[in-house]
């Protein structure tokens, strides 16, 4: 008489909080950085536009652009990292995007089920 044994093992997983804002990210260092490099941009602009009785108001002209340029480049990459949205552009490679960690309100559940067939075969 020989046996035979059947094992079927069917994982589920499924992660709640994917859907909204990640604030997990403003909370790591690469959040920090971006939401410091903005504070500190955005003074420096104001610093400049509020300056009056300076004699080269190109420099000071030029300097606002080129923060106003670089604030709006940053708040876009916080935004993306915020919303995950490099993850739905495929078609831009990201290599140096690191993915942060997931925020600590997401709860991942997973389920195991397992099923055994025991067959019995008379010889």
């Amino acid at each position: 008489m020989s046996h035979t044994v059947i094992t079927t093992t069917t994982t589920t997983t499924r992660t709640y909080g994917e859907s909204g804002p990640n604030m997990g990210y403003t909370r790591t260092i690469p959040g920090l950085l971006k939401i410091g490099q903005m504070l500190a941009l955005l003074v420096a602009f104001l610093c400049v536009r509020c300056a009056r009785g300076w004699p080269s108001w190109a420099a000071f002209q030029y300097f606002e652009v080129v923060s106003l340029w670089f604030l709006v480049a940053l708040l876009i990459f916080f935004l993306m990292h915020l919303f995950r949205l490099q993850a739905s552009m495929p078609c831009i490679n990201w290599p140096l995007t690191v993915s942060p960690p997931p925020p600590p309100h997401t709860h991942t559940h997973t389920h195991t089920a397992e099923l055994r067939v025991c067959v019995s075969v008379g010889v």
